[in-house]
């Protein structure tokens, strides 16, 4: 993938850019009553998810609903957004100026994320969508990421410039980590197909939400539907939907030790209603009882 040196310099001094989050509910990036009632909301799906996430604009303006609010979403801010936060789940053309084109890190746990590149047209198409896998733990530990945002969220409003500080230094630290890994050519194909797969399995376990598909997951890892299923079985040992199954598995166990309701993991696992989630775990009963 290549980027342009506007983005390139906006990542490498994303520590200069402004913390959107409803942590600071006073952000001036929050629209007023008076303009969030010209924008047309019904198309905005709003959905929350087990893990959090970061977006940063890359270039276009758009309008983003966080927390049934709505912001300007523009180059020169980070968006904060934690586990279980409502939030827009898909683009609209509704609010949007231009070519789109935002990163989004998706953050599971302390060990890895997944950060994804993706543009769309002023017409909601979608143009491109390209992953890369950062290990996180080889972080030093004050540069720890979700350690940073636990200490934002427990001060609240009242945090210093310090906190902030620290989180937005933390954050430069896995903007250079995947600066070096988009420009530093892989050693061999099979190295690159090998790290291909790798970020194509956490876009799943990361998507589950979503209802991965495996056009859609082809797609980002940039092979065809045939090409990628071959890879796909041939680096992980197993087809793409044991894969899939494999995770929702792993997923449904973590969620019912959290006491949630069969619903609620039924829309975690990406399911279109509850009635296939229960399809679903019937055929499944074996591997987990």
């Amino acid at each position: 993938m290549e980027l342009d040196e506007t983005i390139k310099k906006l990542l490498i001094n994303i520590n200069q850019c402004e913390l959107v989050s409803t942590i600071w509910p006073e952000s001036g990036y929050l629209l007023s009553p008076e303009d969030a009632a010209l924008v047309d909301v019904s198309g905005k799906s709003n959905n929350f998810h087990y893990f959090n996430e970061i977006l940063i604009p890359l270039r276009g303006h758009y309008r983003y609903m966080l927390a049934g609010k709505l912001y300007r979403c523009l180059p020169g801010q980070v968006f904060l957004i934690g586990s279980q936060e409502q939030h827009e789940n898909y683009y609209t053309s509704e609010g949007k100026t231009g070519d789109i084109h935002h990163l989004w890190l998706s953050i599971f746990d302390n060990t890895q994320l997944l950060a994804t590149f993706v543009q769309y047209e002023p017409d909601g198409k979608e143009l491109q969508t390209t992953s890369y896998n950062i290990a996180l733990l080889d972080f030093p530990n004050d540069l720890s990421l979700l350690k940073n945002w636990d200490n934002l969220r427990r001060a609240g409003s009242s945090a210093s410039q310090v906190l902030k500080a620290k989180f937005a230094l933390s954050l430069n630290y896995i903007m250079i980590q995947l600066l070096e890994q988009i420009d530093t050519p892989p050693a061999s194909t099979k190295d690159f197909q090998q790290k291909t797969i790798e970020t194509a399995k956490l876009h799943i376990r990361h998507q589950l939400y979503k209802g991965v598909s495996l056009d859609n997951v082809a797609k980002v890892a940039g092979y065809s539907r045939f090409h990628f299923i071959r890879l796909f079985k041939l680096y992980s040992g197993m087809t793409f939907h044991a894969y899939v199954n494999q995770c929702r598995e792993t997923r449904m166990k973590e969620l019912r030790e959290q006491h949630l309701s069969y619903k609620q993991i039924a829309q975690a696992l990406g399911f279109s209603s509850s009635s296939a989630f229960y399809n679903w775990r019937n055929t499944r009963k074996n591997n987990y009882i």
